[in-house]
């Protein structure tokens, strides 16, 4: 049974790596990333909540900083979606082409 997990971390590793390859050659995955990369550049406050740098101070942030925040949570929540559907679809595609190798589904109707 281990084995069979192994082999399964491997292959789940390479979907996932193929599915993100495949979502950077999208034009609204990469206008996500790129505009969450710009706001956690310009806003390192970002990085640092994320991060969990100096969580046992207080912070207080200023109206911008939380706007930026809030944007930047959008984005990487759409990445995030974008992912999640393109594992979906793919595990559909997987499903059917399983069905039709043991002859449940025939191509030809």
């Amino acid at each position: 049974m281990q084995r069979i997990l192994e082999g399964m971390d491997e292959y789940l590793f390479r979907m996932y790596d193929g599915l993100l390859k495949e979502l950077k050659q999208t034009e609204c995955y990469r206008n996500d990333s790129d505009e969450a990369d710009r706001l956690e550049e310009r806003y390192p406050e970002i990085r640092q909540i994320l991060e969990g740098a100096d969580i046992r101070k207080e912070r207080v942030l200023s109206v911008e900083v939380q706007t930026a925040m809030k944007e930047f949570m959008e984005h990487r929540t759409n990445m995030l979606d974008d992912l999640q559907v393109k594992y979906y679809l793919r595990g559909f595609h997987d499903c059917i082409l399983l069905m039709v190798k043991c002859g449940l589904l025939n191509q030809n109707e």
